[in-house]
């Protein structure tokens, strides 16, 4: 669903919607085939119709949330406010919903529902860092969908994404979390669009990088890109790529919301990791690679890419 929703409106100087959704839908066709082909040669994996038709299936979901989108888009702001919308914020506001909403399979199981329901009953343990980062991704939250029109009354209504976190597998929502995001939500409200906002927010993303600051001996900083989400299971690395994404993400386009140009505001935001990284040789029990910079810089250039 993803992909023809983005493939989809990746064509939007076509001015025939058929037109586009044929070339969505053909794109998903095309690459669920290819992989379904590959797997041939390899002797763990099996390869099947049923997947081909099933992710063919999916796009045209996405291809029709897609169309609804932008047809209501277009209604409400017109032709040349659509024109002026801003692509980036909506990228990373679906890259955030996505993020709390992973792995997007809902609960099945009422013994599962039930151990959620008693987890969420006990008392309440706070979490600093979990708190902090909650607030600040909140509040750009609330700044993002005020930039693409959306009115201060509805701003809240973002937030029962968080108590909807029951209903989604392996997901339980917390008490630091929800408190964030109560606290940031109000925040924005009365102090949206703060020049020290952007700052705040890099802030809290050396806070995360760097707690607990317990230095040791140093270790070696891998130069293999991605190498730690290859290394995962395939639900932790999406679910932690997400959240990379939203972070850096956001912080490029807070600051660039703030005073920096696009390049100046990638920049400050990938010579910031790279300072993390560095003091993560230094911090036991961390990764450090050079995976988050070159995740920041092609956050970078998508949304130079995005740019009406």
């Amino acid at each position: 669903m993803p992909l023809g929703f983005s493939a989809y409106l990746a064509f939007p100087r076509l001015r025939s919607a058929a037109v586009r959704l044929l070339l969505a839908v053909a794109f998903g066709l095309t690459l669920s085939a290819s992989v379904e082909m590959l797997q041939l040669y390899i002797p763990s994996r099996r390869s099947s119709i049923i997947d081909v038709g099933d992710n063919t299936v999916g796009t045209l979901l996405g291809v029709i949330v897609a169309m609804l989108l932008e047809s209501t888009v277009r209604r409400k702001l017109g032709q040349a406010g659509y024109r002026k919308l801003d692509r980036p914020a909506l990228f990373l506001l679906t890259v955030f919903l996505s993020s709390l909403t992973f792995p997007f399979f809902p609960v099945m199981w009422l013994p599962v529902f039930k151990y959620k329901i008693a987890q969420m009953l006990h008392p309440p343990s706070f979490h600093l860092v979990v708190f902090l980062t909650a607030m600040a991704s909140w509040y750009a939250v609330a700044w993002m969908l005020r930039t693409v029109s959306v009115p201060r009354r509805l701003v809240w209504i973002s937030f029962t994404v968080i108590p909807a976190q029951i209903l989604i597998l392996e997901r339980i929502p917390t008490f630091s979390e929800a408190l964030g995001a109560v606290v940031g939500l109000s925040l924005a409200t009365r102090y949206a669009s703060r020049p020290v906002a952007p700052w705040l927010f890099l802030a809290t993303i050396a806070v995360r990088g760097l707690m607990p600051l317990h230095f040791g001996p140093s270790h070696a900083l891998s130069f293999v890109p991605f190498g730690a989400f290859l290394d995962m299971r395939w639900e932790t690395g999406t679910q932690l790529l997400l959240e990379k994404s939203w972070y850096y993400g956001a912080a490029i386009w807070l600051l660039r919301a703030g005073s920096l140009t696009l390049s100046s505001a990638t920049a400050t935001v990938v010579v910031t990791l790279a300072a993390i990284e560095i003091c993560q040789m230094y911090i036991p029990g961390r990764t450090p690679e050079i995976t988050d910079p070159i995740l920041a810089l092609l956050l970078g250039l998508t949304f130079r890419a995005l740019r009406p």
